[in-house]
């Protein structure tokens, strides 16, 4: 889209010019103007004022109309810090519920203590909470009851946090609002009802067209939003921050992450001599990590052949009907599972000069197969980015020292839902029949460098994946089921294999091809042309061989029934 004209000079100080008047005009408003800041809302609710920050709707905007003016959101500008809005008291007390519970620091003056006063924790929970998009409430917009000093107010609205140090009990206390009307009950409360409009207010779906790079044209995409984010939990962040000794992380936390993983050349590995000098060069990258973390980390050698059937040549006739040797769906939907260590990576020690203690965890799979994909991630909540950065650098470093071929993937590669970047549209290829066939060559065969990364629980409610047929699930249970996930070895690119419930050679494929986000349009381009050529030429393959099958059936049939005239002319 283009871009806005930004206004002259002559459009926010000195004497307008007569041909830029309605300039002016237009750009007069300017929210980060403290005077033009004074302009109050004659009704002042807290996503009026988040909305007046976008330039160039403004106070002015909301006080022609009732409601916000989309076409205008033209010039976003970055959301504030703060917020000036905060509830009565009465709001407070009759629309919202709430929950209140404590965190503390050991004794300062331990090894351990991750902080070196009440203060520095502080500041840390209020770090957490604004990356976690909430505001800070000044304290000359709050109550007088809430002004005391050791007191901190965040809000996003219809959630709203009070952190309060109590000195004589050495805690911070912490107190969570949240409105009736966006609690989960409440929501879950409308997803139940059959009334569309009340339904919309929680989830509502939007499409959109996106430019896909490997089709090199515009493909439709949706999206789902919900008005209120679910419930965070912010009482096991609160202590995890504090000092707690396990720091598991866990999904629904919104913590950062950064995936590679170690992408084996299959060619190094077609002799026995060459699986054990790929697990010699991982056991040092082991070592290396170990030394890092300063504690011994150990994962299961396991030497698995590969599982699709199939020599890696010309395909063999196969009878009708018959997929080719296939995991229970039991197994897939354990391999979707795959144990992982995860491991505790200081970062920084705590010192005068550093007011905290940073750490991040690094999360490695649990065994290490040559045949397979290893995944290395690093996950954190309080850590620096320079900091995750030399971590990152080194571990790079140290793999190219070792002759490991790690590639960095996006966060799609690990997710359900392929949809999840809103600007990324993954090109899909539907195969009617013949698909787990196909699905197998393409592991058997060494020349198409692609490699096992298990089972991935994968979204099917998505749009492309006409009369695809998937067991009925719950309101409330994930429609997902298992899909193999195979990386090519250049790490270009991988791909997701999503298979109707009924897993037998009738079921419908999708081969979903998703770019790493270091390729260029134009290897993309190359690259998915390349494999539909191959996922055609397969399934033409697999035709020929139905079709032989049948003819064999039919002779088998014909000549049976010569034997039976036979017979019965001799009896």
């Amino acid at each position: 889209s283009s871009r806005p004209s930004q206004p002259s000079s002559s459009a926010v100080g000195g004497t307008a010019q007569p041909q830029s008047r309605s300039r002016s005009k237009r750009f007069k408003l300017n929210p980060f103007r403290a005077e033009d800041e004074r302009q109050l809302l004659e009704k002042r609710t807290h996503n009026r004022r988040r909305w007046s920050h976008v330039f160039p709707v403004g106070e002015e905007e909301f006080k022609r109309h009732a409601y916000v003016n989309w076409m205008s959101l033209c010039q976003p500008a970055i959301l504030p810090l703060t917020t000036d809005f905060f509830p009565s008291e009465d709001a407070l007390r009759d629309d919202f519920l709430f929950n209140t519970y404590s965190v503390s620091l050991l004794a300062l003056d331990s090894a351990t203590a991750h902080y070196n006063s009440h203060n520095d924790l502080m500041s840390e929970l209020i770090l957490q909470r604004l990356t976690q998009d909430m505001q800070i409430v000044p304290k000359a917009a709050l109550p007088r009851t809430r002004q005391a000093a050791n007191t901190h107010v965040l809000s996003m609205g219809h959630r709203i946090t009070q952190l309060s140090f109590k000195e004589a009990e050495s805690v911070i206390e912490v107190t969570h609002y949240v409105a009736r009307w966006a609690s989960f009950s409440e929501q879950r409360k409308l997803m139940k009802n059959n009334d569309l409009a009340l339904r919309s207010r929680v989830m509502q779906d939007y499409t959109y067209s996106v430019f896909n790079k490997a089709q090199t044209t515009f493909v439709p995409n949706r999206q789902k939003f919900r008005k209120y984010a679910e419930d965070y939990p912010w009482n096991p962040l609160d202590n995890l921050v504090c000092g707690d000794d396990d720091k598991i992380l866990s999904e629904n936390q919104n913590y950062r992450r950064i995936l590679y993983a170690l992408v084996p050349q299959l060619s190094e590995l077609e002799t026995e001599e060459g699986k054990e000098e790929y697990k010699e060069r991982f056991g040092r990258l082991l070592d290396y990590l170990s030394n890092r973390c300063g504690t011994k980390i150990t994962v299961d050698f396991a030497d698995s052949e590969k599982e699709p059937s199939g020599s890696g040549s010309e395909p063999k006739a196969s009878p009708i009907g018959s997929p080719g040797r296939r995991k229970s769906v039991s197994n897939r939907r354990r391999e979707t599972k795959r144990e992982t260590k995860s491991i505790i990576l200081p970062l920084a020690e705590k010192k005068k000069t550093n007011k905290r203690f940073e750490w991040a965890v690094m999360q490695v799979n649990a065994a290490f197969n040559p045949l397979r994909v290893f995944r290395i991630s690093f996950q954190w909540l309080v850590a620096s980015s320079p900091r995750i950065e030399t971590e990152v650098k080194s571990l790079i470093r140290k793999c190219a020292q070792f002759g490991l071929n790690l590639h960095q993937f996006p966060e799609t590669s690990v997710s359900s839902n392929l949809f999840l970047h809103a600007f990324i549209s993954p090109p899909k290829i539907i195969v009617e029949r013949g698909g787990p066939w196909i699905e197998s060559q393409l592991l058997a065969n060494p020349r198409h460098g692609f490699v096992d990364d298990g089972y991935r629980n994968t979204d099917y409610d998505i749009p492309g994946l006409p009369n695809f047929r998937f067991k009925p699930k719950s309101m409330y249970s994930p429609k997902t089921e298992p899909a193999r996930q195979l990386i090519h070895a250049s790490g270009e690119f991988f791909i997701r294999i999503l298979q109707e419930s009924d897993r037998d050679s009738s079921s419908k494929v999708a081969f979903f091809y998703i770019n790493n986000r270091d390729s260029s349009q134009s290897s993309v381009a190359h690259h998915f042309e390349l494999f539909c050529g191959m996922i055609k030429d397969y399934e033409a393959r697999w035709l020929a061989m139905q079709e032989e099958a049948r003819k064999e059936e039919l002779a088998k049939e014909e000549e049976w029934g010569k034997r039976v005239v036979e017979a019965q002319k001799n009896a």
